[in-house]
């Protein structure tokens, strides 16, 4: 199964909000491809192609905790910690 690299970017230009959430979260990007919601043991749980950059994203069938969401832009991604309360 493929494992998901995570490094944090230091010039980001995306950003989720709000976070914590405990139902829904934005993503403010300029173009976003595909977004991608895993576990912290590097399980893909959700996955969403075309997303708006203001489209709501659910997690309210997701159970307490950090999630790691993978958000593709263009050729680059970036990955952001998500608290989910």
């Amino acid at each position: 199964s493929e494992q998901l690299n995570v490094k944090e970017v230091l010039n980001s230009k995306i950003s989720i909000y709000p976070n914590p959430s405990n139902d829904v979260f934005y993503i403010d990007a300029a173009a976003l491809s595909k977004v991608e919601i895993y576990d912290l043991n590097g399980r893909m749980l959700k996955s969403f192609k075309d997303v708006s950059s203001n489209r709501a994203i659910s997690v309210k069938d997701l159970n307490k905790g950090i999630y790691l969401v993978k958000i593709q832009s263009g050729e680059t991604f970036e990955v952001k910690k998500l608290i989910v309360k």
